[in-house]
């Protein structure tokens, strides 16, 4: 407090200077600004001499801004803290950033009539968002397979050098004369493309799959290509495209698509987006060595967020955890891992149980640092560490997992995850002495986070 005072004493009596200064050179008191809001009316003055409406006006700012800078100055945390809130980061979705390797698989047969425009229309709609080129970063590539009785390569990914090259060829199509369509084929020819395109193994591979029938059963029946295309990293959007009076069959299309990735132009709102959408949610992904946040561990079709983490099973106390362990890890560094919500405390469990026993450690010696500390040097409350100088308030009414007796500054100024009994809590810990594992955090490759390599450093 005294710190305060003092700097706010200071700034005011030299400000106060510089009003006298203004007062000697003065002539007029036009210059003068009424405070925003509050009527202002000009008094005469004489040559020299501020009006007492002018001097108060000046004095109050001067006193204000004196308070507000003594207090920054006497807390310099508040003035590096970045303003947050707990809440864990989202798959970014920038639709021009979008950088993917997709093949689109169209539906030609007789039986897709007019359709064909209107699913042109629609992939024109989608890809016009999109930035197509063959240059490396934030662009995609896109090749088109037609799928009739056979499937027909339009194009590979090496084919579009710009989305008017492509809109012109998806202009273009056309339906056919064919009665059935092979799906099976048209998934092999996709994944035929992919294994010829060059390794570029930043992008992830997408199919897009529209049509009009699904034949099921037989020799020719896609679903094995699927899970083999789905077990290799290939995602797989389907779009069932029912006609009127037509059968709802075709819906059952979405078997072959990756969890939650099944559409269809009568069931699915806002499809152009849906798309875009799914698209970005492909494009959202961890380095290697990272596990990407969702909704429940290791669960395929768990909503995924736009954060990494990473186990790291070599103890190290709290500070060199987060200033070094962390800090190096991940292509812009990273922090002690945040805990905002139950859902994410028990991703956290979760993650480390199963890194932890690759390496022999049972379950039950869960212990681990998480980016909770008091915050210094307040001593008052705790701040989640975000990266060097970056901290967001812990929210006091919000989620917790604090154990008995807890929180207790008296054994320490961090902040462990630690297994009692059959729940993991968490206890203060002295952030120089005591050594535990710990998990890093870090944002995932994603639109607005672009990732050259998807090898970790």
């Amino acid at each position: 407090m005294a710190r305060i005072v003092f700097f706010a004493l200071l700034l005011f009596f030299v400000s106060m200077a510089s009003i006298q200064a203004v007062n000697i050179e003065s002539d007029t008191i036009s210059d003068v600004q009424p405070v925003q809001g509050t009527p202002y009316r000009p008094q005469a003055s004489k040559k020299g001499v501020l009006t007492l409406e002018k001097r108060d006006y000046r004095m109050t700012r001067t006193l204000f801004f004196a308070l507000l800078l003594g207090a920054a100055l006497a807390n310099p945390l508040a003035l590096s803290a970045t303003p947050a809130t707990t809440v864990d980061r989202e798959c970014a979705c920038t639709a021009s950033k979008i950088w993917l390797d997709i093949t689109v698989i169209i539906d030609v047969t007789e039986a897709m009539g007019d359709g064909i425009y209107n699913v042109a229309a629609q992939l024109i709609s989608v890809f016009g968002q999109l930035n197509i080129s063959q240059e490396s970063g934030q662009f995609s590539r896109v090749a088109l397979v037609t799928a009739g009785g056979q499937a027909v390569k339009v194009s590979d990914l090496t084919t579009y050098k710009n989305t008017e090259a492509l809109i012109n060829d998806i202009t273009a199509l056309q339906n056919g004369n064919d009665k059935t369509i092979n799906i099976q084929a048209a998934l092999k020819t996709a994944s035929d493309i992919f294994a010829d395109a060059g390794s570029q193994r930043n992008r992830k591979q997408v199919v897009l799959l529209y049509a009009s029938a699904y034949n099921q059963g037989g020799y020719a029946d896609p679903k094995e290509t699927a899970i083999q295309m789905r077990d290799s990293g290939i995602s797989i959007i389907t779009v069932a495209y029912v006609q009127e009076s037509e059968s709802d069959d075709i819906l059952k299309i979405s078997e072959l698509a990756s969890p939650s990735f099944g559409f269809s132009n009568v069931k699915t709102k806002n499809l152009v987006k849906t798309i875009v959408d799914t698209f970005c949610q492909v494009n959202c992904f961890c380095r290697t060595n990272w596990a990407q946040f969702s909704d429940t561990y290791n669960t395929a079709g768990a909503r995924k967020y736009g954060v990494c983490v990473r186990y790291i099973g070599i103890q190290a106390s709290w500070f060199a955890a987060n200033a070094i362990g962390c800090r190096n890890k991940g292509s812009a560094g990273s922090y002690l891992v945040t805990e905002f919500s139950a859902t994410k405390h028990k991703f956290n469990k979760a993650y480390y149980t199963a890194a932890a026993n690759q390496t022999g450690i049972a379950s039950q010696a869960i212990n681990y640092h998480i980016g909770l500390r008091t915050n210094v040097p307040k001593t008052t409350g705790y701040v989640w560490v975000q990266g060097t100088h970056k901290y967001v308030n812990f929210d006091t009414k919000g989620y917790h997992a604090w154990g008995a007796g807890y929180p207790n500054v008296n054994q320490g100024d961090c902040v462990t995850a630690k297994a009692n009994s059959f729940t993991v809590q968490w206890e203060n810990t002295n952030c120089y002495t005591d050594a535990q594992d710990y998990l890093c955090e870090a944002p995932s490759c994603d639109t607005d986070n672009y990732c050259d390599s998807i090898d970790d450093n």
